[in-house]
Order: C-alpha cells, then sequence, then structure tokens
C-alpha cells in the first residue's frame, strides 16, 4: 500500500499502516452506506404524493374561530401546515369575553363600564383537535411508505457507522510519526482524501478559499510524498496508477 511493503517498515510504521487499512475499510463501508441513504432519500421525493386529509384545509368558519391556513404550493386552497399544527396542539383555544363591570367597581362618575377575560372557547378548540388529529394521522401515513420506511432504515445504518469511522480517522491523527515511513503514510492518507488527485492538491495550495494552515498542510504532504517516494523508488505523485 503506497508503495511499501512491510518489511519496509518499523514497528511504528507498520501500526500506523494497520490503522491506515482499518480506516479505509471503515470509510468505504461508510461512504455506501451514504449512498444507499441519498438514493434512498431521492426516491422518498420522487414518490407519489399522498392526498392531504380534508380536515388540513382551511373551512368557512374557521376564521370566524381564530384559525388561519396559510396557501401552500400546489394547493387551491389554505392549508393548516405543521407549524400551525403544532401551535394548534400546545395553545388551548381561548377567546376574550366582555361582561358588565360590577358598580362596586366603577369609578366616580361612571355609570357603566366593561371587563373583558379570556375564556375556554369549545367550537375553536374542537376544531382545533380535528385539525390536529389530521396532521397527525397524515405524518403518520407518510412515515408508513415504504420508501420513507427504507430512508429511515438506510439513515440508521449509515448513523451507525459514522462514530466507528470517525474514530478510525482519529486513531490515524493521534498515532505518532517519528520517522521518514510514517510521515509518508499520513501524508499518503492526505493524497487519498484527495481521490489521488495531486492537480488538485497542488492547487489549493495557492489559495482559493482554504485557509493558510490547510495549505500549508496540502505543501507539506506533497513535500513528503515525493521526497521520501523517491528514496523508496516510489513517488505515488508520478505513478500512473495510484
Amino acid at each position: 500500500m503506497f508503495g511499501f511493503k512491510n518489511s519496509d517498515l518499523n514497528e511504528e510504521s507498520r501500526a500506523l499502516l494497520g490503522l491506515i487499512e482499518t480506516y479505509l475499510g471503515e470509510e468505504n463501508a461508510y461512504q455506501m452506506a451514504t449512498t444507499e441513504a441519498d438514493l434512498c432519500m431521492v426516491a422518498l421525493r420522487d414518490a407519489p404524493a399522498l392526498p392531504l386529509p380534508d380536515a388540513l384545509f382551511e373551512r368557512d368558519g374557521d376564521h370566524k374561530l381564530g384559525l388561519f391556513g396559510l396557501y401552500q404550493s400546489g394547493q387551491n386552497r389554505p392549508v393548516f401546515s405543521d407549524s400551525t399544527a403544532e401551535a394548534l396542539r400546545k395553545i388551548p383555544r381561548r377567546k376574550s369575553v366582555t361582561y358588565p363591570m360590577p358598580p362596586e367597581m366603577l369609578n366616580p362618575g361612571e355609570e357603566e363600564a366593561s371587563i373583558s377575560r379570556k375564556e375556554p372557547w369549545p367550537e375553536a378548540q374542537a376544531r382545533a383537535d380535528e385539525i390536529v388529529a389530521a396532521y397527525d394521522a397524515h405524518k403518520k401515513a407518510l412515515g408508513s411508505r415504504p420508501e420513507a420506511v427504507a430512508l429511515e432504515a438506510a439513515r440508521a445504518a449509515r448513523d451507525g457507522l459514522e462514530e466507528r469511522h470517525d474514530e478510525a480517522r482519529q486513531t490515524i491523527v493521534d498515532a505518532k510519526a517519528t520517522n521518514v515511513f510514517s510521515l509518508y503514510l499520513k501524508a499518503a492518507v492526505v493524497w487519498y482524501l484527495y481521490d489521488y488527485d495531486t492537480e488538485g492538491m497542488e492547487a489549493d495550495t495557492r489559495g482559493g478559499d482554504d485557509s493558510f494552515d490547510h495549505r500549508l498542510m496540502l505543501s507539506i504532504a506533497l513535500s513528503i510524498i515525493s521526497i521520501v517516494g523517491s528514496v523508496v523508488n516510489f513517488n505515488p505523485l508520478e505513478a500512473d496508477n495510484a
């Protein structure tokens, strides 16, 4: 791998090579799982849409109950959206009721006055409960579609590999590199992360959106690969086939 045989390496470098091989396996598995999740997301996006329940469309009389839907793309009537349904779930429907003020509470010289207070609004609450129930049923139906079930499973598989993948990366970062062979191996991992695109690495050392420390890291990696590669008669930057 990277032009070395195990016989070329000391104990430190052989251990690092083992960590790199573990990382490459985890990287491959993680990338395959990520691709599968992406494909499932596309399949769900392209699946036939489920029609909205009638209860989620604004009805005559809803405004009088203080309930207002919103126009959404593809709908010719206002709809009670996710955020509206969640708000209706959390906030009880109440209305302001006005009562005559008791005589003993009137100010001097006042003959009459009124006070208002918030009270439960049964009619509005019943409609709000209907909207929330329809929203929950529709959301459950959306999640039960085969495409949605497949996407959830694919994401779970990807997420299950993510921690192992990140840990495998960190072991390479943490590994000691106290000789030229170990430095070469670490630099070659950077090259691998660029899909063996030497020109891309070199271009990124010359500015663009990359920070100075990133450009400096790439420059050091390119130098190590070239120098050490010449010692072992294998320069991956000049190889025809990585």
